[in-house]
């Protein structure tokens, strides 16, 4: 069987990291829409994530949320699969419907604690002992709330940020 074609969507540390273990598999990545991140944060990856595309031929877009117009253009590029990491806005439905193998996400939080933005900062505020990663596939069922494939709790230390974790 053929390696499936992915569409890599996402940013941050851990954004880069999924899409140079996706490089080192040599999976087929048809494109990649990389997290524009915003001018106050401290760490952008942005720019290390678009040069890993040009050093490996993928052709990638530097945005903040993907746009109806594109997904055309997305579709025509066949990918059977999508993988989400360090993403902040809603995947367009148009996009995850017509996905053979689907969209998968990385959140950070125990789903479906927690769906929704800052969910490490949210769950650290109410005190919880743990908190997590969840990969999941994006579905009609609402924000964060498809199909769960696995989790992992993290332990909490009272003096933990969500840079620590």
């Amino acid at each position: 069987m053929n390696k499936p074609r992915v569409l890599f969507v996402g940013g941050t540390r851990r954004g880069f990291e999924l899409l140079r273990r996706l490089v080192d598999r040599q999976e087929e990545v048809v494109s990649a829409f990389i997290l524009q991140e915003d001018e106050h944060e401290p760490i952008k990856l942005c720019k290390q994530i678009k040069q890993l595309c040009e050093k490996q031929g993928i052709s990638s877009n530097l945005c903040r949320r993907i746009e109806d117009d594109q997904i055309n253009e997305i579709l025509k590029l066949n990918p059977d699969v999508v993988f989400v990491c360090g993403w902040r806005t809603i995947i367009p439905k148009k996009l995850y419907n017509n996905i053979p193998l689907g969209c998968l996400a990385a959140h950070d939080s125990l789903l479906p604690k927690y769906r929704g933005f800052a969910p490490t900062a949210w769950a650290i505020i109410n005190g919880e002992e743990n908190v997590g990663v969840s990969l999941f596939r994006i579905d009609d069922q609402g924000i964060d709330a498809g199909k769960i494939f696995g989790q992992k709790p993290i332990k909490v230390n009272k003096d933990e940020s969500t840079q620590d974790i």
